[in-house]
Parts: C-alpha cells; sequence; structure tokens
C-alpha cells in the first residue's frame, strides 16, 4: 500500500523597523529618555551604547499616547511569533502571544494582560491582522485584534495567512463516516480565491504552492501560481515545497513499492533523473542523495547540478553543503563511529574525531567528543577544526541561530550563549527555544521531580518578560502538519 505525505509550513514573519528622528536626552542610565525636537517624550526604556533601543520600552505617539510597548532590538522592534507589535505601513498589526491558561487558549500582550480570554481549543500568533484558532469541534477559523470572528470557524484543517492568502480544508460533500475533504485558498474576508478542489493544497513559498490532486492513494503533486494556473502539472509522487539552487526535488513511483526521487526545473523537467531512495534540497550547488542497498541499507553521497558524484554514496550519514563543510560518519581505527568534515570537492576538511557533528551555521557547528565514560560533552568549532567554544555541555548544545544557541549544561540546565560562549541566561531552567526572531521560551517544573512545567517569556540579553506561568505556549516559529494517506 501506497503511503504518501506532504508537509505544510507556516512561515514566519517580517520585522518591520521603526524610523524616528531622535534627541537623546539621557546619561545611557537603565531607563533613558528620547525627546523630539519639541521636547516631547517620544521613548522611555532601555538604550546601548550607541543610543538605539534596546530592551523593554515604550514608544509615544504625537499627541502622547502610547503607540507601543515591548522589546527593542538594536533599535528595532521585536515581532511575528514573539507576539510584540509588528509594523506595516507604519501601522500596528500584530501585538499579541497565544498561551493556554488552564485547559483552554487566549491572548496575552508581554506585561502578561489577558487581552483575549482563554476560549479557543488552540490559538496560533496573528499573521496580517488575523490569528488562526481551533474550536472544541475541531473547527478552523479565523479571529481579529479583539478576538472576534472575522471567519467563521467552518474548517477541518487551515494555516495562517501570508500575503493575503491561506490555505484551507473543507469538508465538500458525504456522511460523517465517508466525509470528503477538498482544499483551495481563502483571501482575508473568506472568498476563495482558489476554489477548493485540490487533495492537498501547501503554503505559497514565492509564487508557487504545491497541491495534490487524484485518489488519496494514489495523490499526484504539482505547483499552481496565485491564479490558481498550474505551473507544473501534478504528476509526481511528492515534491519538496521549495526550489533551492533552481531545482526542486521531485518523486515519482517506478512500482506498487518503490519511489524514486531526482530534481526538476522550473518547467517540470527531469534535470537529474529519480534515481534515490532519499534526497536532500540543493544547497550551495551540492546535493546530499541516497541509494538503497541489497540489504535494504541506506548509503549517502553527494552530487552537484549535473548529476555527478562529489562524494560516492558509500557513507552511512551525510550531511548537507554549509559552509562549504559536509558531515559525515565513518568507522575510526577502533572501529567505533565517528563523524568529520569534507569539504565541497570531497576532500576531508575535518578529520573524523567527533562522537557527533553538526551541520555548519554560520561559521560555527555543534559537535560532541567523549570525555568520560558516562556523557560526551558538547562545544563548538569553526571550518578548520578549531575549538571556538569547548566541549563543556554534557547533554546538548543546539547549532546557532544568528548571534545565539541554547545549551544544556547538565540536564534540565537550559541556558542561551553568545558567539564568544558567554551566558546571557543562565542555565537553570527546565527547557529552553530561542524563536528565530528573537524571543526565548523558557520553562520550569512545577514542583521538584515534576513533569509539568510553566512557560514564560524572556528576551536574549536576559530580561525577564513574563514569569513561567503558563500550561503551554506556542513555542515554534514554523508549524507543519503532516497529511498521510494510506
Amino acid at each position: 500500500m501506497k503511503k504518501k505525505w506532504a508537509w505544510i509550513s507556516v512561515i514566519s514573519f517580517v520585522i518591520v523597523s521603526v524610523s524616528l528622528i531622535l534627541i537623546w536626552n539621557s546619561n545611557k542610565s537603565a531607563t533613558s529618555i528620547l525627546r523630539d525636537s519639541n521636547g516631547s517624550i517620544i521613548y522611555q526604556g532601555k538604550l546601548d551604547k550607541d543610543g538605539k533601543y534596546n530592551g523593554k520600552g515604550t514608544l509615544y505617539d504625537e499627541n502622547g499616547a502610547i503607540s507601543a510597548q515591548g522589546v527593542f532590538k538594536k533599535g528595532k522592534l521585536w515581532t511575528g511569533k514573539s507576539g510584540l507589535v509588528e509594523y506595516k505601513e507604519g501601522k500596528i498589526v500584530n501585538f499579541l502571544e497565544p498561551v493556554q491558561i488552564g485547559e483552554l487558549w487566549g491572548y496575552v500582550t508581554l506585561n502578561g494582560k489577558i487581552v483575549i480570554e482563554p476560549q479557543f481549543q488552540y490559538a496560533y500568533s496573528f499573521s496580517e491582522g488575523l490569528a488562526l484558532v481551533t474550536t472544541e469541534d475541531e473547527k478552523w477559523g479565523y479571529i481579529d485584534l479583539t478576538g472576534q470572528y472575522v471567519i467563521e470557524p467552518q474548517y477541518y484543517y487551515a494555516l495562517s495567512f501570508k500575503n493575503g492568502i491561506a490555505p484551507v480544508v473543507t469538508k465538500i460533500d458525504g456522511d460523517s463516516d465517508t466525509p470528503t475533504f477538498k482544499s483551495g485558498y481563502i483571501d482575508t474576508q473568506g472568498n476563495y480565491v482558489i476554489a477548493p478542489e485540490f487533495l492537498y493544497a501547501g503554503p505559497f513559498v514565492g509564487d508557487l504552492a504545491v497541491v495534490g490532486v487524484g485518489h488519496p492513494q494514489d495523490i499526484k503533486m504539482g505547483l499552481i501560481d496565485k491564479q490558481g494556473r498550474y505551473a507544473i502539472e501534478p504528476r509526481f509522487s511528492t515534491v519538496s515545497h521549495e526550489f533551492k539552487d533552481g531545482l526542486l526535488a521531485a518523486a515519482e513511483y517506478v512500482n506498487d513499492d518503490t519511489e524514486l526521487w531526482g530534481f526538476v526545473d522550473t518547467q517540470g523537467k527531469w534535470v537529474i533523473e529519480p534515481q534515490y531512495s532519499e534526497v536532500k534540497p540543493f544547497s550551495e550547488g551540492l546535493a546530499t542523495v541516497a541509494f538503497s542497498n541489497e540489504d535494504g541499507e541506506q548509503r549517502w553521497g553527494i552530487i552537484n547540478k549535473d548529476g555527478q558524484y562529489i562524494i560516492q554514496p558509500e557513507y552511512e550519514l551525510l550531511g548537507e553543503c554549509k559552509d562549504g563543510r559536509i558531515a559525515f560518519i565513518t568507522d575510526n581505527q577502533e572501529g567505533e563511529n565517528a563523524y568529520g568534515y569534507f569539504d565541497a570537492t570531497g576532500n576531508v576538511a575535518i578529520e573524523p574525531k567527533f562522537e557527533f557533528a553538526g551541520d555548519f551555521h554560520d561559521g560555527l557547528a555543534n559537535v560532541s567528543v567523549n570525555e568520560s565514560e558516562d556523557f560526551g560533552h558538547m562545544g563548538y568549532i569553526n571550518t578548520k577544526g578549531e575549538w571556538v567554544i569547548n566541549p563543556q555541555y554534557r547533554v546538548f548544545a543546539e547549532p546557532f541561530e544568528g548571534d545565539y544557541a541554547v545549551v544544556d549544561r547538565s540536564g534540565e540546565e537550559y541556558g542561551l550563549i553568545d558567539k564568544q560562549g558567554n551566558f546571557v541566561i543562565e542555565p537553570k531552567y527546565a527547557i529552553m527555544d530561542y524563536l528565530e526572531n528573537g524571543l526565548v521560551v523558557v520553562g520550569v517544573n512545577e514542583s521538584e521531580g515534576s513533569l509539568e512545567r510553566k512557560y514564560g517569556f524572556m528576551s536574549p540579553e536576559g530580561d525577564m518578560l513574563i514569569e513561567p506561568q503558563y500550561a503551554h505556549v506556542e513555542r515554534y516559529p514554523e508549524i507543519s502538519f503532516q497529511l498521510t494517506w494510506k
């Protein structure tokens, strides 16, 4: 029986900066005041050494009324999934954060004030002035900033709006035992801009979106434009959601049980014929691909955009090419697994000597060495294999996202470090997530030994924005649904 799957992703928001002509009237103390040329206060809060907003603060409009409260970073107001203020064309379009209070979800500001009472089965962050919420009977709809429904809950799946369009799933016909579901795209008024005629409808990435048609047990995937016209006809068993280096990963069944992957161009033509059991998207002109041998074991290699092997498919595991380095695993002299790195030409750039090695991000990779019989220790190296942050974290160290990374020092001692290895948030939390827009979610155990946790929010500078108190928060910058047909 064929198993079909696809991913729907919700992409995080764009940060829009606030620009004002300011006169600095402060001694750069913990709380500072900025005035305009008339002497009126327009900002009160924290500043960095250059006089830019940096930390908790309040913006005032020309009439002296509060226009925005939140946390600023390097002169810009944080936004997006952080639940802080989002500016678009000079207007505030997002300032709330979804949290679970008791059994239901509502919305709070980052000073902890409840502005939309908990009433939803689940709630997502605002996007383009609307937030996706679900009801007790598992219907999906959209509310505005006052908590009122703009689009009544009626869908069986839905995603947040992006560029005025959202994919939704609705029931077309059939009884409760054998319903028929179709997917389409709506605008912010709930009107269909692309009719619900697909078995699957993914989010638009740029001007294209992946859709699926046919029978659930034999779905065919293609891509449409924003007018609903096919850019690539639906003929693939699976496709990825985004072109990388001008190529799209796609698959087709060669028999009832065997699905093979290759790469197509923007016209849907095979550039690299389907021949691989699994692939990763192109990165820096190279793609990681796998073959299954006669024993059903996968062996990975690296190809270029012509389909030529740079690294033969001989490895149990290969990473993606990042910063010109590709993580690989092999056996060391003692016959144990060891990780190292190839360069982009297939030569060994860093000898295999690590217990674990992650992909590089902005010049740093998280790696582990076995420094004791019980635990390895993780740290960070540069592309030469030199230690930048010595191995000292017993549990794990996440890849850097921008300037910061989450580490766990010795088990439920999560903290946030900068690229020099300094703790900007002390390692004392049971769980932590650093969201890609800059907000830090922290969790604490309700009691010693308890698995129940409460969550709150911090800035990467270590400011506690909301003390841990919520059963759940929307912790992840990207929400995905995996739809499976059997």
